[in-house]
């Protein structure tokens, strides 16, 4: 009795078809835990309430009010760059500012990198800078990592915490900048 042997299926295609799986399983999950809107921004996936700034059709980064806040507080991520006080590093910076003193305010930001293989997607590059105050109108933060070609956005959250007890908060984004190493 003869039996009927199947090809043998070369070893990277079962390699490649195991990458695809896993980089489909995590491409779209959630890469910081604490907020995970930080990751998820340019999927819409926070509520109405939060407001979303970009740059405008100008290429600037603007200044996005902190919902409708009675201290004009506002939030702004600014562009990533190569860092002028450590050589071989790109950062990105974020502030947050109000007209007066706040019992609490707040700045968190992430410096992320376009990343594509097999599929694309944006995923941070470093740690993330947060820095909170109290009685305070202005915070400011960076995030750093170490300089490798790319294409870079930082992503920044923001709140305060008002005299009236209320907390107003924003997420904005800097422009995309594609950045070279030495």
């Amino acid at each position: 009795m003869k039996t009927r042997q199947l090809p043998a299926i070369p070893l990277f295609v079962v390699l490649l078809i195991g990458i695809m799986i896993i980089t489909t399983s995590t491409a779209f999950t959630t890469l910081d835990q604490e907020n995970p809107g930080l990751n998820d921004l340019d999927l819409g996936s926070n509520s109405s309430e939060i407001l979303i700034s970009e740059s405008n059709a100008n290429g600037e980064n603007e200044v996005m009010q902190i919902q409708s806040n009675p201290y004009e507080c506002v939030g702004q991520s600014n562009n990533p760059h190569h860092s002028t006080h450590e050589p071989g590093t790109i950062n990105v910076t974020a502030f947050t500012e109000c007209k007066v003193n706040v019992p609490e305010i707040y700045v968190e930001t992430t410096l992320q990198r376009y990343t594509c293989f097999i599929f694309c997607w944006w995923g941070n590059a470093g740690p993330k800078g947060s820095i909170v105050r109290y009685n305070r109108m202005y915070v400011e933060t960076n995030s750093a990592t170490s300089c490798k070609k790319g294409t870079y956005r930082g992503v920044s959250y923001h709140y305060i915490i008002g005299w009236d007890g209320i907390k107003y908060e924003a997420y904005t984004i800097s422009n995309m900048v594609d950045l070279k190493c030495d």
